[in-house]
């Protein structure tokens, strides 16, 4: 068995992400392993241009339901498609991991400043503070999957970090992940579920 990584992974797209942020304003970028998931939200303003994370969503799991046998591939990809094409459709941007055992999934609409999870609806804010959503049971092990919501200091990060020295995307791409990894852990919930996230 091995994972299947459905999300938008920025990681892998550095450039084109960050070129699409310039002219959409906002978008999606996560990542999961075998029983947890995550999920940023982040929106692009100016002047100065920054980079502003509005919305960080952490799923995890008792079972590796993030892990997929060869034969689930293609009816997970099915499904991760399908559910991006009905986002789009409603006018909302999405990512998140769909797998036969978990449905992970994120939609975020620019318009009204709206983060969907799991049927649910939350107001983000849109400067110097993330909405943190804190989903546990996401495989259904246990009981029902649980929500909680903390808000987080989080300061934006200037894009002219990137130009200024001429970094590569990806040098801004690990500067922006540790940026927030940073400010989200000074919040004590938030970093012992973190802790707890395989």
């Amino acid at each position: 068995m091995q994972s299947l990584k459905l999300s938008i992974l920025l990681v892998l797209a550095c450039s084109a992400v960050a070129e699409s942020q310039r002219r959409s304003g906002s978008g999606i970028a996560g990542g999961f392993g075998p029983s947890s998931s995550f999920d940023y939200v982040q929106i692009h303003w100016g002047p100065p241009d920054s980079t502003q994370l509005v919305a960080a969503i952490f799923f995890k799991g008792a079972s590796e339901w993030g892990t997929l046998a060869p034969y689930e591939r293609d009816w997970a990809e099915g499904a991760s498609d399908a559910a991006f094409r009905a986002a789009q459709a409603r006018g909302n941007q999405a990512g998140g991991s769909i797998t036969p055992r978990a449905t992970a999934w994120v939609e975020y609409n620019d318009r009204n400043g709206t983060v969907l999870v799991l049927n649910q609806e939350w107001r983000v804010q849109r400067r110097d503070s993330a909405l943190v959503l804190l989903v546990d049971r996401i495989d259904g092990v246990g009981g029902d999957p649980v929500i909680e919501a903390v808000m987080v200091p989080v300061g934006a990060l200037a894009d002219r970090q990137q130009s200024e020295a001429g970094a590569p995307a990806r040098d801004f791409v690990d500067a922006m992940y540790a940026h927030w990894d940073q400010a989200l852990r000074a919040n004590e919930r938030v970093r012992l579920f973190l802790d707890t996230m395989k």
